[in-house]
């Protein structure tokens, strides 16, 4: 397990040095969200789409046979929900990193998505190259979570699967 982690740390540094796409999975059960996130992404020469999926049986299936580097994730989806995808990633331990892309998150379902391993969480009123950064932070092995992350559910009282804190722990880079 430590030797597969390693090595794909390993093809994340070398994608990174010849310049090879971030795979991406986008996953939300509105379409006009979907299709517009979709838009943004391609723009990005880094970035490469691979599916976008409204449900949560659907995404699943798709995270388990393309293996993107990323998954972009709603929680609230028909079929199975944001936080039961999660659960199966990690049962199945699947090397894909996980940004939580919602409207509003409760107290609970953060500290749940957390334990489960997700690397970041972009509220949807966050704008776009927020959402950008987000996503090559989290590729390259940082967490993201919003100054708004504190209090009793800090992320240093929670114990996620795969633990990389480095940079990029502040979204909002206006802030002073």
């Amino acid at each position: 397990m430590r030797l597969e982690r390693a090595l794909t740390s390993a093809c994340r540094a070398c994608r990174l040095e010849i310049s090879m796409p971030i795979r991406l999975v986008l996953a939300d059960d509105h379409p006009l969200i979907l299709h517009g996130l979709e838009l943004f992404l391609r723009r990005e020469p880094d970035f490469e789409v691979l599916a976008s999926c409204q449900d949560g049986n659907e995404t699943l299936r798709v995270v388990r046979q393309l293996r993107p580097d990323v998954l972009i994730l709603d929680l609230l989806m028909p079929g199975q929900s944001g936080l039961a995808v999660l659960r199966e990633i990690q049962a199945a331990n699947l090397p894909t990193r996980v940004v939580v892309l919602t409207a509003a998150m409760d107290e609970d379902s953060l500290i749940e998505a957390m334990r489960l391993g997700v690397s970041g969480v972009v509220l949807k009123e966050m704008t776009v190259p927020l959402l950008i950064q987000c996503i090559r932070k989290v590729y390259a092995g940082n967490q993201w979570f919003g100054a708004w992350l504190s209090g009793p559910c800090d992320r240093e009282n929670v114990a996620p699967r795969d633990r990389n804190t480095g940079g990029g722990q502040d979204p909002d880079p206006t802030r002073n």
